[in-house]
């Protein structure tokens, strides 16, 4: 402790690569909480969404530390109740390869499956070109969507296989 500043004051902590999802405050906490007049924090490569609070004024990022102190880029933050951001970081969408888009995970919500899909605007194919081609999250693309052809003869053999057993 120096000078009766906590940690929380001062450095330059670094979030990269992490898919923050679901986070739940009753308080109003936010999944990524900045603060500090002598902080210079880094957040890069990050997917935070699906954030909710019950509180007015709840987000998923919010600021007390000067904006021009941070470095915010290549994350995705979106669908988070109330808000996306909230403090002296106002809405980074559009700025420094930062959007808001439906992630799209493989697995259904709940499933604690975060891996991305193939067409994920958090893919290392579809990131913008901010980003150098390096993708969002934790997790890298592990499913594919599509749609297989087929003909209805085909789907109901599959039906009456079930049915056998």
């Amino acid at each position: 402790n120096d000078h009766g500043m906590g940690l929380r004051d001062k450095g330059s902590p670094l979030v990269m690569n992490n898919t923050i999802v679901c986070n739940r405050s009753s308080d109003g906490t936010s999944a990524i909480c900045i603060s500090g007049s002598l902080s210079y924090p880094i957040i890069n490569s990050n997917i935070i969404a699906f954030d909710s609070s019950s509180v007015a004024g709840g987000s998923a990022v919010s600021s007390t530390t000067p904006a021009n102190q941070i470095v915010f880029e290549c994350n995705n933050v979106w669908g988070n109740y109330p808000a996306n951001y909230f403090g002296t970081l106002t809405d980074q969408t559009g700025i420094n390869g930062n959007i808001s888009q439906d992630p799209l995970f493989c697995g259904i919500s709940g499933s604690g499956n975060y891996y991305l899909q193939e067409n994920s605007p958090c893919a290392e194919s579809h990131v913008p070109a901010h980003c150098a081609g390096f993708r969002m999250g934790y997790y890298p693309v592990k499913c594919a969507v599509g749609v297989q052809p087929g003909s209805w003869g085909k789907i109901k053999t599959l039906f009456k296989g079930a049915e056998r057993k």
